[in-house]
């Protein structure tokens, strides 16, 4: 009597422990949401050649999964010849729109080329951006070098 006792209050308790109905984390697991930055532009262009300004503004978009997702600080990189010009380090801002470029010094012609990195509100960060680049206009006077084209004499006919 003992032992049928105990098989059928064991069975009972098999039954609750492992039919129980699942949790709301069984159902819906928490997935870790990422954003990552896109779209980079440089004084709203992508990829602009000719960019005329000392500090060019560099913007982004951000793409990602999840619900409620904010940029929480970021970080650019702008090399030059596969060196780093300028690193901002980790910026605590939201703003994604006209960072001025603050390195070094820009030249006539120089092509540079820029990613950034963000932190999400939950202080994750997202993996590098693709890069971008922008090159530089002619940004002193004298390294305008240009010659008309045309006759040196014009004809005199009557």
């Amino acid at each position: 009597m003992k032992f049928a006792f105990s098989l059928a209050a064991l069975t009972l308790l098999s039954l609750f422990v492992f039919s129980s109905s699942p949790t709301y984390a069984d159902v819906n697991p928490v997935i870790p949401a990422s954003i990552i930055p896109v779209s980079l532009t440089c004084e709203n262009a992508v990829d602009p050649m000719g960019v005329d300004v000392p500090n060019p503004t560099l913007s982004w978009k951000l793409a990602g999964s999840g619900r409620s997702q904010r940029q929480a600080a970021y970080q650019i990189e702008v090399l030059f010849d596969n060196a780093i010009l300028w690193n901002t380090r980790r910026v605590l801002s939201s703003s994604t729109l006209n960072i001025p470029y603050s390195g070094p010094v820009l030249v006539t012609a120089q092509t540079v080329v820029w990613r950034v990195r963000v932190w999400s509100g939950a202080g994750d960060v997202s993996q590098w951006s693709a890069p971008a680049q922008w090159t530089m206009g002619v940004m002193k006077r004298d390294d305008w070098q240009a010659k008309w084209i045309g006759a040196d004499t014009v004809p005199y006919s009557n």
